[in-house]
C-alpha cells in the first residue's frame, strides 16, 4: 500500500521597494579623507538589492557592506570611499531594486557631492 501525501507549493509574494534614502549626507566632504554613507531601502520582499552609482557609472559593489533588518524588509548598504577633488559636483546615487522584479520600479536617492580641498 502506498500513502500519498499532499504537496503544497507556496509562492513567495514579491513586493517592490517603497523608498531609498541616503543617510550621512554632509554639507561637504574633505578630499582624500575616508567617508561613509549609508543607503536604506524599505519595503522589498525579497530583500532589496542596493547598487551605488557615481555620475551614472556603477561602483564596485565589493566596496559596500549590506545588512538586513530582523524582519527582512529593510536593507542597508554602507559605502566607504575616499572622495577626490575631481568628485566635487558629481552625483552619488543609491538604487534599490527587487531581485525578483528586474526591470520594474526601482527607488533611488541622490546626493551631489561637495568636496573641499584642504
Amino acid at each position: 500500500m502506498f500513502l500519498i501525501s499532499p504537496i503544497f507549493f507556496f509562492k513567495q509574494r514579491s513586493v517592490k521597494p517603497v523608498r531609498a534614502v541616503i543617510r550621512g549626507k554632509q554639507d561637504f566632504l574633505s578630499a582624500e579623507f575616508r567617508a561613509e554613507v549609508e543607503c536604506e531601502a524599505e519595503g522589498s520582499l525579497p530583500p532589496a538589492l542596493i547598487s551605488w552609482w557615481l555620475d551614472g557609472v556603477r561602483l564596485n559593489t565589493s566596496l559596500a557592506q549590506t545588512r538586513l533588518s530582523a524582519g527582512g524588509n529593510v536593507t542597508t548598504s554602507l559605502l566607504g570611499f575616499v572622495p577626490r577633488a575631481r568628485d566635487n559636483g558629481r552625483q552619488l546615487r543609491c538604487v534599490a531594486t527587487n531581485p525578483k522584479m528586474p526591470g520594474h520600479d526601482q527607488v533611488a536617492d541622490n546626493w551631489v557631492l561637495q568636496v573641499h580641498c584642504e
